[in-house]
């Protein structure tokens, strides 16, 4: 195995104070992973659709959000975390884009892609640096190091906090039709939703939105007037 694939693996399994618990399957596997991002940027030019739809929208605002959670895992010296971050959910995340746009039957958009891809090769620099490197000048050919980058700032402006809610409320639902389906007795033809149009409950859920989950901001802004509007606003 190479250094930075052995650098990332003992990093990945344990914090500091802790025994680190070495695995040659995670060693693999984090080599399988590594070798499919760099595969990635690799055939980064075959991607050249310039559409900027909700999939895009996602994809940068849980990368964004990515770079805040490893900036504040890394300020805190828990490189498990960082590294959980950096490597597994990125990927998973990306496997969720790509299969957003072949929903959407046409192709990623390169230009969004290329720049997630630019931010996770500085955030895993530190743990790669010689991958990181390779990538940086042999297939994006900058001239200049990579680790004398700047460390990626989260750019707030890039969070779309509805994107994000949107598709934790659309995962939410196919949840629940996936545990419907398991005591359900037959073959469905088909599965009807009924969605709230109510502007009052839009307006609700902005506000949610605006208050970054926090309870306590919204309920300053709405004061349920009874029993009923308690349960709908902690929903």
């Amino acid at each position: 195995f190479g250094i930075d694939i052995m650098r990332i693996a003992l990093s990945s399994t344990a914090d500091m104070g802790s025994d680190v618990n070495f695995s040659e399957t995670l060693v693999k596997t984090i080599g399988e992973t590594v070798r499919k991002i760099f595969d990635l940027f690799n055939n980064l030019d075959n991607y050249k659709d310039e559409t900027h739809g909700f999939p895009e929208k996602w994809l940068l605002s849980i990368s964004y959000k990515m770079v805040e959670n490893v900036t504040k895992y890394m300020e805190n010296i828990e490189l498990r975390n960082a590294i959980n971050e950096i490597l597994f959910m990125f990927t998973s995340n990306l496997d969720e884009y790509f299969n957003m746009v072949s929903a959407e039957n046409r192709n990623a958009n390169g230009r969004i892609l290329r720049e997630v891809l630019i931010t996770w090769l500085k955030l895993i620099t530190p743990f790669a640096p010689h991958l990181a490197e390779e990538i940086w000048h042999e297939i994006l050919h900058r001239q200049e190091f990579i680790v004398n980058e700047k460390w990626p700032e989260v750019e707030k402006a890039k969070i779309d906090e509805l994107a994000l809610l949107e598709y934790e409320y659309m995962n939410r639902i196919i949840e629940d039709i996936r545990s419907i389906l398991n005591v359900y007795k037959g073959e469905p033809k088909k599965v009807s939703l009924y969605c709230v149009r109510d502007k009052e409950i839009k307006e609700l859920l902005k506000d949610a939105i605006k208050s970054n989950g926090q309870s306590k901001t919204f309920m300053d802004l709405h004061r349920p007037k009874n029993k009923d509007e308690a349960r709908l606003f902690q929903r």
